[in-house]
This record gives C-alpha cells, sequence and structure tokens, in this order.
C-alpha cells in the first residue's frame, strides 16, 4: 500500500462497533510502520492491514469486471447501486441481491420478464436480474435435458421468500403450454403451484425481530417438466421446523405463525375474540404487522386450500379443536380458560 500516491483515494477499516465497514479515505503518507490516511478532513495513522485500495470509475454491474477487486471495493459497489434501486449485482454465474425494503414492481413486469427472455445473458454490461439466475436454469435444462438447480441463500430478512416466489412465477412464466394447453402462466396446474406460496407462508412463516415474514423452516422445492418443457407437477419438502415456537414465540416484537392470527381474524369460529386474549398468542407483546391484514391473509389462505382440493366444510373441521377436548366456547385456536 506504500506504493500509492498521496492524494489517491482509498479505503480504511472502520473502527470496531462503527456501523459502516469500511470508511472512504484519502492516502497521505507511510509513516514507520503505520500509514495515514485523511477521513472525514481528519488524520489519522492505520495498520497497512488495515488499507483498502479503491476501484476507479463507476460502479458496475458484474462485480468481476472491476479493476481493484477487495471486500471494500465490492461492498460499495453493491452499496452505491442499491442506493439508485439497483438491488442486483452479477458476480460472475452468481447473484447478489439486497432486500430494498420496499415494493418495487417494476422491476418484475411483464416487459422485464420479455427482456430476460430474450436477452444475453453473457453480456457484463447488462444490468443483472432475478429472472436472469432462473432463466439462465430453464435454457440449460432444454439444452442438456439435465436437472437443474436454483441456491437461494442469506441471512434473516435478506429476501429469501420473495426471491423463491420471484424464481417460481417466471418459471412457469416461462414454460410453454403443455398437450392439455396448460403452462405459459395459466391452467390449473400452474395456479396451484404459485397458491401454494400463501398456504406455506402462512403456516411456516412468523414475525421476527429482524423480518415480518420469516421463513422458520427450510424447504426444497422441485418443478417437474416434460420432455417438452412444459411444467407438469412440482414437489414441495420441508424440514428443520421450529416446532418450539408454536408454544414460546415470547421474544419482543416477534409472533408465532401467522396462521394462527389469520384464523383468529378471519375465521367464523373466532368471532368477538381477540389475539390479545389468547396467551399463547401474545407473550410478546406483539400480535399484529404494520401493513399486514390478518383477515385477508385468512381469506388467501382459504382460497389457496381450496386450489389443493380442500372443501370449505373439511377446512372448517381443521381449524376447531376435536369435539370433547375443550369447552364448546374456548375451541378455537386451543384456549382454555381456568376453572374456579
Amino acid at each position: 500500500m506504500a506504493s500509492l500516491p498521496a492524494g489517491a483515494p482509498c479505503w480504511c477499516q472502520a473502527p470496531e462497533g462503527d456501523q459502516e465497514a469500511y470508511l472512504n479515505a484519502t492516502f497521505v503518507q507511510q509513516q514507520g510502520a503505520k500509514l495515514v490516511v485523511e477521513v472525514g478532513g481528519a488524520q489519522r495513522e492505520i495498520d497497512p492491514s488495515h488499507l483498502r485500495e479503491a476501484n476507479p470509475g463507476p460502479s458496475v454491474p458484474d462485480l468481476t469486471t472491476m479493476v481493484v477487486l477487495n471486500e471494500a471495493t465490492m461492498l460499495n459497489n453493491v452499496r452505491d447501486r442499491f442506493q439508485r434501486d439497483r438491488i442486483y449485482t452479477r458476480a460472475s454465474n452468481m447473484l447478489v441481491a439486497v432486500n430494498p425494503g420496499h415494493p418495487l414492481p417494476e422491476l418484475y413486469s411483464e416487459a422485464a420478464r420479455g427482456r430476460t427472455k430474450s436477452g444475453d445473458l453473457r453480456d457484463v454490461s447488462r444490468e443483472p436480474h432475478l429472472y436472469d439466475v432462473a432463466e439462465q436454469a430453464y435454457r440449460q435444462l432444454v439444452a442438456e435435458k439435465k436437472p437443474q438447480s436454483i441456491i437461494i441463500s442469506g441471512e434473516s430478512g435478506a429476501g429469501k421468500t420473495e426471491s423463491i416466489k420471484y424464481c417460481m412465477n417466471f418459471l412457469v412464466w416461462r414454460a410453454p403450454a403443455d398437450e392439455k394447453g396448460t403452462g405459459a402462466g395459466g391452467g390449473e396446474l400452474t395456479k396451484r403451484i404459485m397458491q401454494s406460496n400463501p398456504l406455506l407462508e402462512s403456516l411456516g412463516n412468523a414475525k421476527t425481530q429482524r423480518n415480518n415474514n420469516s421463513s422458520r423452516f427450510g424447504k426444497y422445492i422441485t418443478l417437474q417438466f416434460a420432455s417438452t418443457s412444459a411444467i407438469v407437477g412440482a414437489q414441495i419438502h420441508t424440514f428443520l421446523l421450529e416446532k418450539s415456537r408454536v408454544t414460546s414465540a415470547d421474544a419482543p416484537n416477534e409472533r408465532s405463525y401467522h396462521v394462527l392470527y389469520q384464523l383468529v381474524a378471519g375465521s367464523p369460529l373466532a368471532k368477538g375474540t381477540d389475539c390479545s386474549t389468547f396467551r399463547m398468542l401474545s407473550q410478546s407483546g406483539t400480535t399484529s404487522i404494520p401493513g399486514r391484514n390478518d383477515k385477508d391473509e385468512f381469506s388467501q389462505l382459504q382460497l389457496a386450500l381450496g386450489w389443493f382440493g380442500i372443501e370449505p366444510n373439511v377446512q372448517a373441521g381443521l381449524w376447531e379443536a376435536p369435539r370433547g377436548s375443550l369447552p364448546r366456547q374456548h375451541r378455537v385456536c386451543g384456549r382454555r380458560r381456568r376453572a374456579r
């Protein structure tokens, strides 16, 4: 780093506890075993291992095209793009996504799908998109006639659940119609596949301190394609379900599974009750989520169950405790009043 000329832009590691990982700095000089940099108008001495060279030029859509590639330049590149609502950045054949925290419907429009379908995915100047990942998998499936996998990973709140939905939505749209005329975004099978999302979210997602719609289980989703490349089936395997959340969701600003709150808000069986009256649902003091309507989502859940052949009369039996296990007036969600 001593070869940097005076006045060269650089990055220096932020002090422990600072919100930033690296700070924008200017190299001043080497002073013995230390380096002198200017940060925010003030000079400071740092260890050479805490200095990172800056990348010249503006941010780029593909990290592998950067002249200077290190942790600081990658983080700054991703942040700069994120601040301009470009939440996707490519790293060769991988995609880095940052949760925007607010809807960006223009990113997932019909026009965006069309550009992906006809685009050159090898063009490093191309603006990256989650659809590119799904399109690449589909193209390789068609060309190689071999199974393809899309791995979506990240910490809580990173946006994995939404990314899975967008990938599935694109593949359902991308697949051609089968011999029965289904596929290509239409038909009973493809609608069932998409209706699995509200079903899985209601029964497997919950509000945590970091994420209002956190998946409290792992899932492996398989879309099955015919030789014609049309979708002919789907399987969803779940694992690592956080069962303890049903009885011990007591951390501040957290809830148990969505379905329990949706049931109280939307089911006629729970009419006249409130989630705050159920100990298992109100241990944390949080029974609602800003911007979400549990009553409306219960209706969506009922609709999704209908797509899987569970009729309304059968659904009514799902929400009620077994006869005789609880007093009739307290069967919903298993609430029991202590005898006096």
